[in-house]
């Protein structure tokens, strides 16, 4: 079973798969909004953000594209971290420039989570006689 489990998420993703799993991702983020507790709200944002992590790997590999791609968005959250953490209260610019930062971060992640959603898929061709042999043992 794991190996089936390891083999899917090897796997393609089709634009359906991508946008119907990024909507079960919005609605268990919906869904934390009313949590009872810091803990389950917390549980509920890293199930949402492990789903769109696997959906993404996948479609990334499905049009063709690099899967390190999604580290985009973290390039400048770090800057904007290390921003706020180097700077004192009297260097509102510094703050002010994290916070443009942070702003760029999203931007870059909400472009590409649409842009990887709506890309053609790549056609992959027959398999191989190896691909055959691994599916059919």
């Amino acid at each position: 079973m794991i190996a089936a489990v390891l083999a899917w998420l090897r796997g393609r993703g089709r634009r359906r798969e991508y946008w119907l799993g990024l909507m079960v991702a919005v609605a268990l983020i919906a869904a934390s909004y009313p949590a009872a507790s810091p803990a389950s709200e917390l549980a509920l944002w890293l199930a949402a953000f492990g789903l769109w992590l696997v959906l993404s790997l996948r479609r990334l590999r499905d049009i063709g594209w690099r899967t390190w791609l999604l580290l985009a968005p973290l390039a400048p959250l770090v800057v904007a971290v290390v921003l706020v953490i180097t700077s004192d209260e009297d260097t509102l610019y510094l703050n002010f420039i994290a916070g443009l930062l942070m702003l760029c971060a999203g931007l870059v992640w909400a472009i590409l989570l649409v842009v990887v959603g709506a890309w053609k898929s790549r056609h992959a061709g027959p398999p191989s006689a190896e691909q055959q042999a691994e599916v059919f043992g």
